[in-house]
């Protein structure tokens, strides 16, 4: 899999923040992608969107669907 350093170092901040072994967080998001949705793609929005949450003043942001939020398909 292929990722931008940024996103490999955000990646693994989320995944030590959860107490989660990288693998692990990879396949929750993994699990729950769309279908048609790549693995890295998915991993790239589940980290804006976590980044997007805790701007917002939540709490956490769940790997369950990644890909699926608003404006993240076709446009």
């Amino acid at each position: 899999m292929s990722l931008e350093v940024p996103f490999w170092e955000a990646f693994r901040a989320i995944a030590a923040e959860r107490g989660q072994p990288l693998n692990v967080l990879a396949a929750e998001i993994d699990a729950a992608r769309a279908p048609g949705t790549g693995l890295a793609s998915a991993i790239r929005v589940f980290v804006l969107a976590h980044y997007k949450a805790r701007a917002a003043g939540a709490h956490d942001f769940s790997a369950k669907n990644p890909g699926t939020e608003p404006g993240c398909g076709e446009p």
